[in-house]
């Protein structure tokens, strides 16, 4: 679990953890607090948590290293992330152990629902499917990572989350995970989250700049495999309208009708865009 302790919801979010029916459980929170900025929380949390969890510091390496870092850690077969303002509810663990035995698969993406800063239920997000690449482009069975359980081998064959993307390493590490074996999404509702405007992983600029980075990384698979790429592409090509940047829109566009998709696919992308150009605000919102 990566922090800046910052999060008030900290010690909520571990007793979740703790609560887990799954009978074993080891717990590495991760201080990504920049320099040697002490956290006054982090040391009450592990006086708090003590024989229990483990405090490792990574001196503010950005979010991808501090789980990269605290994935080093880990001592057992499976890996799962979690946020600090996240909330996991009983069974999950449990569950995506049992569906990726079932399944015999290696990687589990939990349901969950979305929970606003003071506690409002903003409804479910729940997909069951099964898939791999290229239908992964599409982002249908995407979830971020507090859903995610997967083998530690999985894992450790990608070599982690790339460390140059500060956002959406999430979206990356789920593409190229789907790249070799399938993603299972299945299951009820298996824990909350929050939307925390102080958190990690929300920023709106900083959110454009790596979607941007994404799609150019994986250029020569939306190029191939168009029409599953809407998904990766719409996403993309919305936070551009969201920041009035028609540079960029353009460039989205331009690179999405290079790509093997179909006529009438190209076509609502680009009313699709044109929309959202429009109405850049509303696309603010939805994006932020």
């Amino acid at each position: 679990m990566p922090t800046v302790g910052k999060s008030r919801m900290l010690s909520q979010v571990l007793d979740a953890i703790f609560e887990q029916s799954y009978p074993s459980i080891e717990v590495i929170l991760v201080d990504d607090s920049p320099g040697s900025e002490a956290s006054s929380l982090l040391k009450s949390i592990s006086d708090q948590y003590r024989n229990h969890i483990k405090c490792v510091a990574t001196g503010g390496l950005g979010l991808p290293a501090a789980r990269n870092f605290g994935a080093g850690f880990a001592r057992g077969n499976y890996l799962a992330f979690c946020d600090d303002d996240d909330i996991w509810w009983p069974g999950k663990i449990e569950f995506q152990v049992a569906a990726l035995k079932e399944a015999e698969l290696g990687f589990h993406v939990a349901n969950y629902d979305v929970v606003s800063d003071d506690g409002k239920n903003l409804g479910d997000k729940s997909e069951q499917v099964r898939l791999s690449f290229p239908e992964s482009l599409q982002l249908s069975a995407f979830a971020p990572p507090s859903s995610w359980l997967m083998e530690k081998r999985i894992f450790e064959n990608l070599r982690g989350f790339d460390e140059s993307f500060l956002s959406t390493e999430d979206k990356d590490f789920y593409l190229r995970a789907s790249m070799r074996e399938p993603i299972l999404r299945s299951g009820a509702t298996l824990w909350s989250y929050r939307i925390s405007h102080g958190a990690i992983s929300r920023d709106s600029s900083r959110k454009l700049k790596y979607n941007l980075q994404l799609i150019e990384k994986h250029r020569a698979h939306i190029i191939e495999h168009g029409e599953y790429a809407r998904g990766v592409m719409t996403f993309a090509v919305k936070l551009t309208c969201a920041s009035k940047d028609k540079k960029n829109t353009c460039r989205v566009v331009r690179l999405y009708l290079k790509s093997s998709a179909s006529f009438k696919t190209k076509l609502y992308f680009v009313v699709y865009s044109g929309f959202w150009s429009i109405f850049s605000e509303t696309a603010a919102r939805k994006v932020s």
